[in-house]
């Protein structure tokens, strides 16, 4: 490979000669189906031919976005479980146990029962000024639910049994709650395997505290349902036997309605879900004559905000596939692999590789219906990120997409 040439005004443009291998198809139609596969640093066509290509970078800038709101929904995958309030967001915690006859024959009484979380740190403690201790308000459900719709404001068939506290300022501590002896009587028909929910009043709360699940592999650290009964197991009287009960299924239900309609800011939140959606032009870069080698978005985070908190978790790119006002409810889109970002503490900006993607709408622009970023595992931390809109008066932080390519038009 040679390069030849050199800088022209108005930014960095190199020269290259590339020479690869013949295969056996014209340069017109390679050129009709565009300039193919790329390499990193400078472009490479597919064509077995001699092509002079000049080296250019563009900035396309962000024509339409906007933050899209999720919500609350069904989490499958959920390695902490959260509760309280902070700064503006909610969250429940929601307990399933098993059928009573999976551990024993049958239970002639019970004496007592109390649940047991042990908690796992608290959310964006350093931005912590009230730590009030808070209680929960414990809920029996009564009426089976589709586990795949429920979300924070679902109307389950409930009752209130009594108060957990659970709310206290320890990043370590174990909590124990009591479960009534009428919820316990009724398990039989219903109680405990439709489940429990610890609900936090809405105000009463300052900060956020993080549970260990049921999957935690540690048995000093999973949830456990503690009673003490008479059982009978295996033709034999048990009296007074202590059981303990791991739950079947554990989850959060989270909301968060506070933030601004339009603040010239985008927001990106885990828990109650936000995504983010942009869309650039790409109709510049002709696919018959300009290879694109890499594709980058910026992204300016407002590290002032103070919506910002916790953690909003691993994020990365998708294609979306609809319409954005057609469809604001059930937005199609298309996973492409990248690799996940994180914003970093104190980050002022994050940058993701949308080359693939890039590629895809520069050869197919009628497809173009934007981009969206999201978690890649909604649902699994509590947190928001604050970045700049297009609209944001000082266009120095608006969010934009550096285009690396290889022209062949000359």
């Amino acid at each position: 490979m040679r390069t030849k040439g050199s800088a022209k005004s108005g930014g960095r443009v190199v020269l290259v000669r590339v020479s690869l291998l013949l295969i056996a198809v014209s340069l017109a139609a390679a050129l009709a189906a565009g300039c193919g596969q790329y390499n990193s640093e400078v472009g490479s066509s597919v064509v077995g031919q001699q092509l002079e290509g000049v080296l250019r970078d563009t900035v396309l800038q962000i024509q339409q976005s906007r933050t899209r709101i999720v919500g609350d929904e069904m989490k499958s995958t959920t390695s902490l479980l959260y509760a309280g309030e902070q700064n503006g967001m909610q969250a429940d915690i929601l307990m399933r146990f098993p059928d009573q006859k999976t551990y024993v024959d049958s239970i002639l009484s019970y004496d007592s029962a109390v649940v047991v979380l042990h908690t796992y740190g608290l959310v964006d403690s350093a931005n912590v000024t009230d730590w009030t201790p808070w209680q929960a308000n414990v809920l029996r459900i009564d009426e089976p639910y589709d586990s795949s719709e429920i979300d924070y404001d679902y109307p389950f068939v409930s009752e209130m049994i009594g108060v957990a506290g659970i709310g206290t300022p320890a990043p370590d501590d174990s909590i124990e709650f009591p479960i009534d002896t009428v919820t316990l009587h009724r398990w039989e028909v219903d109680s405990l395997r439709n489940g429990i929910l610890l609900r936090v009043d809405e105000g009463t709360a300052t900060f956020l505290k993080r549970f260990y699940t049921f999957t935690v592999k540690s048995d000093s650290l999973v949830p456990l349902l503690k009673f003490r009964a008479s059982v009978i197991d295996g033709g034999e009287l048990h009296p007074d036997s202590l059981i303990e009960m791991r739950p079947t299924y554990t989850t959060y239900l989270a909301n968060d309605v506070t933030l601004p309609v339009s603040d010239n800011r985008l927001y990106l939140t885990n828990g109650y879900q936000r995504q983010m959606l942009f869309k650039a032009d790409f109709s510049s870069l002709s696919p018959r004559t300009a290879s694109i080698n890499s594709a980058q978005l910026f992204l300016k985070v407002d590290t002032a905000s103070v919506y910002a908190f916790g953690d909003p978790g691993l994020f990365t790119a998708y294609q979306v596939t609809t319409e954005w006002d057609e469809y604001p409810d059930s937005l199609g889109l298309l996973y492409w692999p990248s690799v996940a970002q994180v914003i970093g503490e104190g980050a002022a900006q994050v940058t993701m590789d949308i080359t693939d993607l890039a590629r895809e709408l520069e050869k197919h622009p009628t497809e173009n219906k934007g981009l969206a970023i999201r978690q890649t595992n909604a649902g699994n931390t509590m947190g928001r990120a604050v970045f700049y809109d297009i609209t944001v008066p000082d266009t120095t932080l608006r969010p934009y997409v550096r285009v690396l390519y290889t022209d062949y038009s000359e």
